[in-house]
């Protein structure tokens, strides 16, 4: 009996072993994904043109805070994406905060490559406005590919005839792709409902709100207590059925007309009360039961009458 009682716990014990196991690395993934994003941010804060990498040759140490790990790191990251890169950061944390509460990651190679497509648009926008070269930076503000981006704009506003035209033309492109990209940046986040309502509760609580109280809840007033109802209460007075047939208007014999109406005795005589008997104990017990739960919820009351009809019960 042991045995197979062992056997048929089995399989609820794997599952639980499988649960926890999948969850106890969802939670090393979401750590170890915030740790990446603080020592890539680091890596690229101290980001220096002559620190040994591919495209750099230098004898001496690097002198970024990663050693030469983060050097090559940070310009990688910088030729492909420039320094909007940190347009990236936002989407791990959201993905890694995504693992911490076990929700759902979404399609996040798709959100991925509309962020990319988000900093083609704005380092487009900045080549066109600011230049391709950057001092510092080892292809501009966008990396290689907002550097494509403003070099196929400025070719395509090179062709205009007229300067005047090609700088204002200039100018509504690099805006016209900002927005672009901030808002595609804003799209490729894939922020949920919870998201979003935790960001701007967050916002919202930053603005103080003095709350006054009123006097009367300053210093409020001893409440009068109530005497409960007696312990000894009287049965309520249960009706009959039949009562209100006699309280019943007399009927009406004769209409004022001018033609004689057929007589009354043409129609069958109403039929008997066919209601059972009436149980007395139980409207009783209905009665006091109704007492207790309007109790539970603080009304004091009893009741005093009970008249039962053929469909609803009246309790007075």
């Amino acid at each position: 009996m042991a045995t197979n009682g062992l056997a048929a716990q089995m399989p609820a014990w794997r599952e639980a072993m499988r649960r926890a196991a999948t969850r106890s690395s969802a939670l090393v993934g979401s750590l170890a994904m915030m740790i990446g994003v603080v020592l890539v941010v680091l890596a690229l804060v101290s980001y220096r043109p002559s620190d040994p990498a591919f495209n750099t040759s230098a004898a001496g140490p690097a002198q970024n805070w990663l050693g030469a790990l983060g050097a090559y790191v940070s310009e990688t990251l910088l030729i492909l994406l420039g320094p909007l890169v940190a347009l990236m950061v936002p989407l791990v944390i959201v993905l890694a905060l995504r693992l911490w509460r076990d929700a759902p990651l979404g399609s996040w190679i798709r959100s991925a490559l509309i962020i990319c497509g988000a900093i083609l648009l704005l380092g487009s926008a900045i080549t066109l406005l600011a230049g391709p070269a950057i001092r510092g930076l080892p292809l501009g503000w966008g990396g290689a590919i907002g550097y494509a981006g403003g070099s196929a704009l400025g070719g395509a506003i090179g062709l205009i005839g007229n300067p005047e035209l090609a700088r204002y033309t200039g100018w509504f492109l690099a805006l016209a792709a900002a927005i672009g990209g901030f808002w595609l940046w804003w799209r490729g986040l894939g922020l949920d409902e919870t998201e979003r309502a935790f960001i701007f509760r967050r916002e919202a609580g930053l603005t103080p709100v003095k709350v006054v109280a009123p006097e009367s809840a300053a210093n409020p007033k001893p409440r009068k207590k109530v005497a409960p109802p007696p312990e000894d209460k009287r049965a309520p007075v249960i009706g009959d059925r039949k009562s209100k047939q006699a309280k019943a208007k007399p009927k009406q014999r004769t209409l004022n007309l001018d033609y004689e109406l057929p007589a009354l005795e043409l129609l069958n005589a109403p039929e008997e009360d066919s209601g059972g008997a009436i149980d007395k104990a139980a409207l009783e017990r209905n009665a006091r039961l109704l007492e207790s739960v309007l109790d539970d919820f603080k009304v004091k009351g009893s009741i005093v009458e009970v008249r039962p009809g053929p469909v609803v019960t009246m309790y007075e």
